[in-house]
């Protein structure tokens, strides 16, 4: 592999002359851009042009996918606010403070529309 790969999206902005010094056109690399399912050039932090002739791509950090680590950092921070994550399955939304009384006692009546 001989070449140099150039840097044809910075920031979300194409570089028209990084492009045209490439030989590629816009229209390349839009399509190389939905190649890798990326729909808005605006998430693009970089986009380089290898030269094997692949396309890479490093979105903005927040477009990126999150890690199982950045997850487990999520996960930490609400437990030590109080917050337990269990692996059941959430099927009924629990209330919490000024709610709960009144949620429990609306379960608990029996309960009949007003009909007209």
């Amino acid at each position: 592999m001989v070449g140099v790969p150039s840097v044809v999206i910075k920031d979300g902005k194409m570089k028209l002359n990084e492009i045209k010094r490439a030989k590629l056109t816009t229209d390349e690399v839009e399509v190389a851009l939905r190649r890798v399912k990326v729909s808005d050039l605006k998430d693009v932090d970089v986009g380089i042009f290898e030269s094997s002739g692949r396309f890479s791509t490093l979105l903005k950090p927040e477009q990126r996918s999150a890690t199982k680590k950045d997850i487990q950092t999520i996960l930490d921070v609400l437990a030590a606010n109080g917050f337990r994550i269990t692996e059941k399955k959430v099927t009924e939304v629990q209330p919490a403070g000024l709610f709960k009384e009144a949620y429990k006692e609306a379960k608990d009546a029996d309960y009949k529309p007003n009909k007209p």
